[in-house]
């Protein structure tokens, strides 16, 4: 059996590693969810004809009889429209490209605005706060392993010293992960749920 998202590579980190598969996974279970929703079998393209020829029954009406100053130089513009509408809600390319990666990478993209100022004097999580979170992470991890190898075999959290910091390290460690990255995919996971029934809002327009 073929996995649709392959396992991450081991030297990859666990910050990369995590949001690079549920980024993956989303997109699979979205792209799946778009595609189930707008195929030929399904009710809504038959939902989405009916509602555009009511749509277009009303514009007509309006525009024959002048009902509430429609005009027909109106028209090209309402074509386009509606040719955008029937573009992005039965083509997975465009909806992909217009709305899908915006909401995928509006968090990170978000995130680095904010940090604009602190990266003009170099910081690495603000320039690039992907990478800086894993290598703060890393950072932390590695000093929180050094701790605990100088705690020995039988450590003591209650005692202080060693393992005491050791135990912290590793607590400051989930906290960074959970506040920064655990929010992260949670905002990529709501997109994409959002996605697999975008045809259905994008429709409403």
């Amino acid at each position: 059996m073929t996995l649709a998202c392959p396992a991450p590579p081991t030297d990859l980190g666990l910050i990369r590693a995590v949001v690079g598969s549920v980024d993956c996974n989303v997109r699979t279970f979205s792209q799946a969810g778009y595609q189930a929703l707008t195929a030929p079998q399904s009710l809504f393209p038959a939902a989405l004809t009916a509602l555009l020829t009511i749509y277009v029954a009303v514009l007509g009406y309006r525009l024959m009889f002048g009902v509430g100053g429609a005009r027909l130089g109106d028209a090209p513009v309402i074509g386009l429209k509606i040719g955008a509408v029937l573009a992005v809600s039965l083509g997975w390319t465009t909806f992909q490209t217009l709305v899908f990666d915006l909401a995928m990478k509006a968090p990170l993209e978000v995130a680095r605005i904010v940090g604009e100022p602190a990266a003009r004097s170099g910081r690495a999580l603000a320039a690039d706060p992907l990478n800086g979170l894993q290598a703060a992470h890393d950072e932390i991890a590695a000093d929180a392993a050094a701790f605990g190898r100088q705690a020995g075999p039988n450590p003591q959290v209650l005692n202080g010293g060693a393992a005491q910091a050791a135990d912290g390290l590793w607590k400051a460690a989930n906290i960074l992960f959970m506040s920064t990255v655990g929010v992260f995919v949670l905002a990529m996971v709501t997109a994409g749920e959002l996605s697999a029934i975008g045809p259905i809002f994008v429709a409403f327009f």
